[in-house]
């Protein structure tokens, strides 16, 4: 999905989906715009990304987050996202300097509920 100002990109939600035994699983990437932060975007992107992936019966959202984006973490957790782990030094800025990395899972089908 993408969000326009104009005919200019200002946002982009995607969806990943596994294969194999993890193709009940998608991965969540989303970028937005500096101009257009704060103003609910991005909330606006993952919540039809959610609707997305329940159309296509997807059974966990995952979504990897530099840890000191405190407030982006936040917004995830917001719409229903929870911490699973922190992976320590697993991203790597362009200067070689590493961070933490925080993963989070969005349930939309619980085991129980095939049942």
């Amino acid at each position: 999905m993408i969000a326009l100002i104009g005919d200019r990109i200002v946002g982009i939600a995607t969806l990943h989906f596994g294969e194999g035994p993890a193709r009940h699983r998608a991965e969540v990437r989303i970028y937005i715009s500096k101009e257009v932060k704060h103003r609910g975007l991005g909330s606006r992107l993952t919540l039809a990304i959610i609707d997305l992936a329940k159309k296509r019966s997807i059974h966990l959202l995952e979504v990897q987050i530099v840890s000191d984006m405190v407030e982006v973490i936040k917004a995830f957790q917001k719409v229903g996202f929870e911490p699973l782990c922190t992976f320590e030094e697993y991203f790597m800025l362009p200067d070689g300097e590493l961070r933490d990395v925080v993963q989070l899972i969005l349930r939309l089908r619980r085991v129980e509920d095939e049942f």
